[in-house]
């Protein structure tokens, strides 16, 4: 039959399959001019390709060589990973890093060893790296059931989650979780498990994979990278030095503390006040005397700096009380950050504009609209201080 009519290949696949009637499905399959032999050994294959080709000699029908291909279909070798069966007892062996959970999906093989199902490795977003121990831990033993839920939701036996981690043994039972382990709670309701404890040293497969070398992340990268030039470290150590020198010198010209330095000279002890490394110490904080200048520089340091950014009077007073201390300290930073230039011309307005100006009603006969004021905090005079003043 020439090739190009509609029914051809209708009647060669009839002529194949009455040629190979009896091999069909035996160790012969054929679709057209495509002929697979399969066996489950060599001496077998050989025996069955020979006869194969001897049916198609007889019919003078030929094969290419160069078409031809000859290859093991199947690895002979015990699988690594078994098959999963949903009417035996699965184990969720789970670990969790600081950067990282693993966990693996076990059952029991014909031994009766644990043999693996499945594995899962998932890095810890910025977020999560902030997660307590326990939330860690329990995160892994989450994203194992999230990962695998078409074969654990529904077991009729309990899935046995084993952890290194013993407090994850009384989550079910604890009065006390927080918003993020209610919603797991919530999420693990559908779900037949047991948390059992397991040493760590016993545990090492899920840990492994919880520290796997491409998701430990890179020293030096993104997140240990300085923003803050180190000059300006070292300028803001240099600076607090010279104020300090300067504070040394000037406690000795503050006469309110004449007598407290004499004690403290004299060995004699004083109540919240100690005199080191030529300073005055005043409840562990160094004692500034009365002194505007040194007291400015102080505040140009905590408010002003570049490293610092005009912070709030709270923040501010945070920052200086951490070394210092002098009487009327928070009133003095209120009154320093109220006359910031920097801060007056930054800080935005939370009212409305004030307008236009319009321009006021026309009295129509006197003394009808009048405006007074008192001038007060003048000399006295004839026993008088203040001054009446009426416009009509």
């Amino acid at each position: 039959m020439p090739f190009g009519l509609t029914n051809a290949p209708a009647v060669f696949q009839d002529m194949m399959n009455e040629i190979f009637q009896d091999l069909l499905d035996v160790y012969v399959i054929i679709y057209l001019d495509n002929i697979l032999v399969f066996s489950s050994n060599e001496k077998d294959h050989k025996a069955h390709v020979q006869e194969v080709l001897k049916r198609l000699q007889d019919n003078d029908l030929f094969c290419n060589i160069k078409k031809c291909h000859f290859h093991l279909a199947y690895d002979t070798s015990a699988p690594l990973l078994l098959q999963p069966d949903t009417t035996r007892q699965f184990y969720v062996e789970c670990d969790a890093s600081d950067y990282a959970t693993g966990a693996i999906l076990s059952q029991r093989n014909s031994e009766g060893k644990l043999a693996p199902v499945a594995y899962l490795s998932k890095s810890l977003s910025p977020a999560k790296k902030n997660y307590n121990i326990f939330d860690k831990e329990l995160l892994a033993v989450i994203r194992a059931f999230k990962e695998w839920r078409h074969l654990l939701e529904g077991s009729e036996l309990p899935v046995q989650v084993l952890t290194d981690h013993k407090n994850l043994e009384y989550f079910s039972t604890s009065q006390s979780l927080n918003k993020r382990q209610i919603r797991w709670a919530n999420f693990l309701v559908d779900y037949n498990f047991q948390i059992i404890y397991r040493p760590g040293a016993q545990n090492k497969k899920a840990d492994i994979l919880s520290r796997r070398y491409n998701l430990v992340p890179l020293e030096g990268g993104v997140e240990n990278q300085v923003l803050l030039k180190p000059e300006l470290f070292i300028a803001s150590i240099t600076l607090d030095q010279e104020i300090n020198d300067l504070i040394g010198k000037a406690i000795y010209k503050d006469d309110c503390l004449k007598e407290i330095l004499h004690k403290l000279q004299n060995k004699e002890k004083v109540l919240d006040w100690e005199l080191r490394e030529g300073l005055l110490w005043f409840q562990g904080k160094i004692f500034v005397p009365k002194d505007d200048t040194i007291r400015n520089l102080i505040l140009e340091s905590r408010h002003n700096a570049l490293a610092a950014g005009h912070p709030g009077q709270a923040r501010t007073l945070e920052l200086v009380s951490r070394s210092y201390y002098w009487p009327s300290l928070k009133k003095f930073v209120n009154s320093y950050i109220s006359h910031c230039e920097t801060c007056i011309r930054s800080k935005p307005t939370n009212q409305l504009p004030v307008g236009l100006l319009k321009p006021l009603q026309i009295p129509e006969r006197p003394w009808e609209d009048i405006a007074y004021d008192m001038i007060v905090g003048l000399p006295v005079s004839e026993g008088f201080d203040a001054i009446l003043t009426v416009i009509d």
